[in-house]
């Protein structure tokens, strides 16, 4: 069997691999060095190869993706209709979670505003600012983001409610629970709605213009998931009206944002260049690491994987 690692891997980082996968024929490229010619004839793939080239791969059977979304490769995995696909869902909940409430505080307390006039040497202030303390959050989308953010706002006093796609019990990071279905009728209450929706379908638009009005004068609006969940002219109208305390953008349309898009310049418009997850903080990498070998042993005994993703909803 060969298998095709596509990840930058130190020495100490590739042994238990090499280990895992002793007696098999075992290619280890860079991260993004991926291609037709070295995955023609690989029965397992750990990593993001070009979408294109999965319909060459006849022999493939598990590719386990190092990202948490898996944008175009539950569609282009079908070309290959007896492999399954893995992604690395669990590793990126402890940075993306502390990114969202650095953002939502940076905005609550305007520590942009201070940090905007800092290099012009004015002692200035701005005036009230909020709390994360008693502040009524939803948290849309309770994937491991979602939930270690939610952990993270409720330890600090917030009254959380998380929603999601299909039904379950409140978990202890949350006061309420609730299905995508009561969407409109809890946002207009609440004072922040904090995003990490997949790609998908029914995502698509979920946060169109009539919901963006329909939310509390002042809310904010943080997004880490797919830019695509947003109307984004709305969203610019709302900012630059003061119908919306703030917003802070991890995530856009299209990407990357080009440098004349009005976003760069709207009102209390907190962007960051979609780094909230990748490997700025090194346990994520680690993370995204244990999950690969994890699910690599787990094939090659023959046992139950984890991860994986459910084609019929992308996710």
């Amino acid at each position: 069997m060969k298998i095709l690692i596509g990840m930058d891997l130190t020495d100490a980082q590739r042994a238990p691999f090499m280990e895992a996968a002793a007696g098999h024929e075992v290619v280890i490229v860079p991260r993004g060095g991926i291609t037709a010619e070295n995955a023609a004839d690989a029965e397992v793939i750990l990593g993001n190869p070009p979408h294109a080239i999965l319909p060459q791969l006849s022999k493939l059977r598990m590719l386990q993706l190092n990202s948490a979304g898996n944008d175009g490769y539950d569609t282009a995995i079908a070309a290959c209709p007896n492999a399954k696909l893995y992604n690395g869902s669990g590793a990126y909940g402890l940075a993306i979670s502390e990114h969202m409430v650095c953002a939502l505080l940076m905005l609550m307390k305007k520590m942009h505003l201070y940090r905007d006039i800092q290099p012009t040497g004015q002692w200035h202030n701005f005036g009230r600012v909020q709390s994360i303390w008693h502040s009524r959050i939803l948290v849309l989308g309770m994937g491991n983001i979602g939930t270690a953010f939610a952990e993270r706002v409720k330890a600090m006093g917030a009254y959380v409610i998380g929603m999601k796609r299909t039904p379950g019990e409140v978990p202890p990071c949350c006061d309420e629970m609730h299905t995508i279905d009561k969407l409109d009728e809890i946002l207009p209450t609440v004072d922040a709605v904090c995003m990490s929706l997949p790609n998908t379908p029914a995502t698509q638009g979920i946060i169109s213009a009539e919901r963006i009005a329909s939310m509390k004068q002042g809310a904010y609006i943080i997004n880490v998931g797919r830019g695509s969940a947003i109307d984004q002219e709305a969203l610019l109208t709302a900012l630059n009206t003061d119908h919306l305390g703030g917003a802070a953008l991890d995530v856009m349309v299209p990407e990357p944002l080009p440098e004349n898009h009005l976003l760069w310049t709207a009102r209390n418009c907190l962007i960051t260049p979609h780094i909230s997850g990748g490997y700025n903080l090194p346990q994520t990498y680690e993370y995204v690491l244990e999950i690969a070998l994890r699910n690599l042993k787990a094939y090659l005994a023959g046992e139950p994987l984890i991860n994986e993703v459910n084609l019929n909803i992308g996710y």
